[in-house]
């Protein structure tokens, strides 16, 4: 970076550090926000008002190399306010398809699935006409207490209270 870009970055990490203390962030989190900042900046020698997406990704793909997947996470956050605060400009995360080692992505099937409720619920109510159902009222709360069974005769053993060591 040559004086200018040096000058311009410096300006830009003070604000940075303003807009994370005016937002009330605390300290740990304003030391761990302004650490990527500064990582980012020192690792592409930009200025950080001049990166662009293949900037980011490059960086981020050698972050994942070298550090957990909650530092790439943290840098991330300290950016994206950068970018949304500082900047004022729209944050498009280059890595969404990337999940830390060990973890694999979940998707919900069938009936079951979150936006699918008022389906379940009228193939209930069709069971329930049908004779095949019965909901329980809604006014009417269900408690199932648990029945501990007896190890040695398999019988339903009777608490009588429950003792707490002190």
């Amino acid at each position: 970076m040559n004086k200018a870009q040096q000058h311009r970055s410096d300006y830009l990490y003070e604000q940075h550090l303003t807009h994370l203390t005016l937002q009330g962030k605390r300290p740990a989190t304003i030391d761990a926000y302004s650490r990527a900042l500064r990582r980012i900046t020192h690792q592409l020698d930009k200025s950080p008002d001049m990166l662009t997406n293949d900037d980011l990704k490059r960086y981020f793909t050698q972050l994942l190399k070298t550090h957990s997947w909650s530092t790439v996470k943290i840098d991330r956050n300290g950016l994206q306010f950068f970018f949304k605060h500082v900047l004022q400009h729209d944050w498009e995360w280059i890595l969404q398809h990337v999940l830390p080692k060990g973890v694999r992505r979940i998707r919900d099937y069938g009936l079951l699935r979150g936006h699918e409720k008022k389906l379940l619920q009228a193939i209930q109510f069709m069971f329930m006409l049908a004779g095949q159902l019965t909901l329980p009222s809604p006014n009417k709360a269900v408690r199932i207490k648990a029945q501990p069974f007896c190890p040695c005769c398999q019988h339903v053993m009777q608490l009588t209270g429950i003792f707490r060591p002190r």
